[in-house]
């Protein structure tokens, strides 16, 4: 074996040496990683159990607490229909007081003479001008005569008013209080609710953001029980919204008015807020200022409803980049800092860039009589016509 041919062996080998270790090292290095996460693999299965039983225990806290949530919701409901009776039953007693200018004196019992010792209320079909009270020859109307009764003692007779009738009370104490006009309004189980006399917002399905505050205010204002906002909202959709709710029927029955409200703006409110900035970008003036001003100010209002975080700079430059071009270098000019300061500034020059037309539009022409053509010579008086005779 010559020299070449050793010293190559030589330094295979060393290669394959190094090769050798270097997968030794990376063997070693796989075994220490595999180790550590089989340790981390027990650590998670000894907390497993723990946390379920903390999921659990945080589930039926949260199904304790929804019902606590459901009793409160229909202790509110009956304090607001006890609320609504009491304040219907005071209504109905004001209503029932007559009116004038001078008060009704109070009821009171009669006043009965020395010489009648016999007194008694008339019954239902025992009509007379003298009601409530005999004495000791007096006949009722229907002719039976009652004789007085000496050993009696005076009894104080309490007359009822119809008026108190009516409201539910009794004149004098110890009367019924209360009334049953109320009875249709409370919302108990197997009571019924009626809606006020107000026409509810309908809904075609534009702007559905404002209609569903609107109803939020009806049922606060009109004291609707919760329960019920749900199908009082869906009865008033209409047109395109009314052929929505029967796709969404069997969701919208088995949620909430959180439920019915998220499915109403991702249904008509989802692209709204894009199509409200991109006409924001390409309204231009293409009328009188005025014109342009109504536009471009209802605009921005159904955008502030998305957010009011934005600068009011931002809406000032926006408008005066949408004016005409004989309009609008004057204002820019100006540097307006708000809207209503860049609205009243194109006002004025469109004044005097147009006076002629400006005055046209805010001053109408006078209007004139027209003379009647007179046929024939006026008719002599005596005395002024429509005067006073003498």
């Amino acid at each position: 074996m010559d020299l070449n041919t050793k010293l190559i062996l030589d330094e295979l080998k060393s290669v394959q040496t190094n090769l050798t270790n270097r997968i030794d090292a990376v063997e070693h290095s796989i075994g220490a990683r595999v180790g550590s996460l089989e340790d981390a693999a027990k650590v998670l299965d000894a907390w497993k159990p723990t946390m379920d039983a903390s999921v659990a225990e945080l589930r039926a806290e949260i199904r304790a607490f929804r019902k606590t949530e459901e009793r409160v919701e229909l202790l509110r409901e009956e304090m607001t229909a006890l609320r609504k009776s009491v304040s219907r039953s005071v209504l109905d007693a004001t209503q029932a007081t007559p009116t004038g200018v001078l008060q009704r004196p109070k009821e009171s019992p009669a006043w009965i003479p020395a010489g009648w010792t016999h007194f008694r209320p008339l019954g239902p079909r025992e009509e007379s001008s003298h009601r409530g009270f005999e004495s000791y020859a007096q006949f009722p109307v229907k002719g039976t005569f009652i004789s007085p009764d000496p050993d009696s003692k005076p009894k104080l007779y309490r007359s009822y008013s119809s008026s108190a009738l009516v409201a539910g009370t009794q004149g004098g104490s110890g009367g019924v209080h209360g009334s049953l006009d109320h009875r249709g309004h409370e919302d108990g189980d197997g009571g019924h609710f009626h809606l006020p006399k107000i026409n509810f917002p309908p809904f075609d399905g534009s702007n559905p953001k404002l209609w569903l505050g609107r109803c939020l205010d009806y049922f606060e204002m009109y004291f609707v029980p919760r329960r019920r906002w749900v199908k009082v909202a869906t009865m008033h959709l209409s047109g395109a919204t009314a052929c929505w709710l029967q796709s969404v029927e069997e969701q919208v029955r088995s949620g909430g008015g959180e439920q019915f409200q998220e499915l109403v703006m991702n249904r008509f409110g989802k692209d709204q807020h894009e199509l409200l900035v991109r006409q924001l970008f390409h309204i231009h003036q293409s009328a009188t200022v005025q014109d342009y001003i109504d536009k471009f100010t209802g605009l921005v209002d159904r955008l502030l409803a998305y957010g009011r975080n934005t600068d009011p700079i931002y809406y000032a430059m926006r408008f005066v980049d949408g004016l005409r071009v004989d309009i609008r270098a004057a204002v820019h000019m100006q540097r307006p800092q708000n809207l209503d300061t860049a609205c009243v500034l194109a006002l004025l020059q469109e004044e005097l860039v147009d006076p002629v037309r400006t005055k046209e539009l805010r001053c109408p022409a006078p209007f004139t009589f027209a003379k009647a053509p007179v046929r024939g010579p006026p008719l002599a008086f005596e005395s002024e016509p429509f005067g006073p005779s003498r």
